[in-house]
């Protein structure tokens, strides 16, 4: 039962547990957005609130662009998880705002609460426990944030295991994981995991080395460092004699990153 459809082209079903889901047809993705339709309703209501003034017109800086100003979009969805703190689409549209605002530490709380929230969900069984769930960069992100910011071994842990689970939808980009989480086993002296995770970035996909080099040359050329060092590492630790992968680390840490 699809109960709305968004001017951008979402829509939005009705689960059979009772949560409102959302599809997205950019990335064909379906994502829970809230955990019933009250609950969205109001979420709805709080979150458009911001934009409008007591005559209904857009309030001034409501929107840069065609998006919405980041510090509203970010109250918004605020406001949006105090009517439903169990709400899964608004959570993950606040980590995005947070990281594109460059509060790491923030994004990592609200993905960890995301990661818990889902482990609640698929523990509880039954009805509770069909449908979509936690998207796969969500997961991914978070392993990611775990390494630089919080406990590397739990990073590892998480990158293990959703790697482990990664499905053909979200195969390439967990071969990208698995090969980086390879270099972090590396780097806590665990030879074993690094190989294990090293095969399985082969296996998932065979052109991770080509994905890795060109993530990396993109970093490289934006001037990214930090990101374009991780990405090639990651490809040297999977091809070892592959000359642009070299050249290009070696541009890197001669600080030529243009």
């Amino acid at each position: 039962l699809e109960i709305a459809a968004a001017a951008e082209g979402a829509r939005f079903p009705l689960a059979t547990d009772g949560r409102v889901l959302r599809w997205d047809p950019d990335d064909e993705a379906v994502v829970p957005e809230a955990s019933g339709l009250e609950r969205w309703l109001g979420a709805l209501m709080v979150r458009e609130g911001l934009l409008y003034d007591a005559e209904g017109e857009f309030i001034e800086g409501a929107f840069e662009g065609d998006a919405v100003a980041p510090e509203l979009a970010i109250a918004g969805e605020r406001k949006a998880l105090v009517i439903d703190p169990e709400a899964m689409g608004p959570r993950l549209r606040l980590a995005r705002a947070l990281r594109e605002q460059g509060k790491r530490d923030d994004m990592l709380i609200e993905l960890e609460r995301l990661l818990e929230l889902e482990r609640a969900r698929v523990a509880a069984g039954g009805n509770a426990a069909a449908g979509p769930g936690l998207p796969a960069w969500a997961l991914h992100e978070l392993a990611r944030l775990r390494w630089a910011l919080a406990d590397r071994d739990d990073a590892l842990e998480l990158a293990d295991e959703i790697t482990a689970a990664a499905g053909p939808a979200s195969a390439g980009e967990a071969a990208v994981l698995a090969a980086q989480a390879a270099t972090w086993a590396t780097a806590r002296d665990k030879p074993a995991l690094a190989k294990k995770l090293a095969e399985r970035a082969r296996a998932l996909s065979p052109d991770v080395v080509t994905r890795l080099r060109d993530a990396g040359a993109y970093h490289v050329e934006s001037g990214d460092v930090a990101a374009a060092k991780e990405l090639l590492e990651a490809a040297k630790l999977l091809a070892p004699r592959d000359l642009t992968v070299l050249e290009l680390l070696r541009r890197v840490k001669a600080g030529k990153a243009s």
